[in-house]
């Protein structure tokens, strides 16, 4: 996947922004959740922390996801009203995450249910900033892997073991034509890019 890439791509009809990219054989894992929610290299890349707290990503108060794995064919397109840094997958959350909707899904099995911030101790550490196994000890559909505990080195776990070389997701946006544009922005006022999407509620 280029560099290129990255900024945005047209899907199924929709447009859509990456926003977490990661080959763990090229790239290897992450060092902690912290480099997880934003990094900016080739083969690990992620926005996740940039877009978390901008409303403007909301289309009639839902957020728009859809995840890829290599290795396997399909993805899980889906809607759910928050955003998954901040809502833990621990015991009080229930099968889905909150206003979890299907968009088209080709995979439901270890307990997928939307992308949840990830709090639970699986082997003696938290192995990912995200992940789908909603209620479950499992960790799958990660987004973030650090192997902590030595489990995949050389995969991430996507929809179940072994586990796949890359996962990438993305939010849908609604460029052009619209009526306002976002220039997203670190700290160092770097621009990473200028998006126009749609205000509705």
């Amino acid at each position: 996947m280029s560099d290129a890439e990255y900024l945005y791509k047209e899907f199924k009809g929709a447009k859509w922004l990456r926003i977490f990219y990661h080959n763990v054989p090229l790239g290897g894992v992450f060092n902690n959740t912290e480099e997880a929610k934003h990094s900016i290299s080739q083969y690990k890349f992620s926005i996740i922390e940039d877009v978390s707290r901008d409303p403007m990503f909301k289309y009639r108060g839902k957020y728009e996801f859809l995840i890829q794995f290599s290795d396997v064919s399909g993805y899980n397109w889906w809607r759910q009203s928050i955003f998954p840094l901040f809502e833990d997958d621990n015991e009080s959350i229930g099968t889905t995450v909150t206003g979890y909707e299907d968009v088209s899904i080709s995979w439901r099995n270890n307990y997928w249910g939307g992308l949840a911030h990830t709090v639970r101790n699986s082997y003696g550490c938290v192995n990912c900033l995200l992940d789908g196994s909603l209620r479950s000890e499992n960790y799958f559909y990660t987004i973030g892997n650090n192997n902590c505990n030595n489990l995949y080195s050389n995969t991430t776990p996507s929809i179940s073991s072994p586990g796949s070389s890359e996962v990438t997701l993305w939010m849908r946006v609604f460029p052009f034509g619209y009526n306002s544009c976002r220039v997203c922005k670190r700290g160092n006022g770097i621009s990473l890019f200028v998006i126009c999407f749609a205000i509705q509620t």
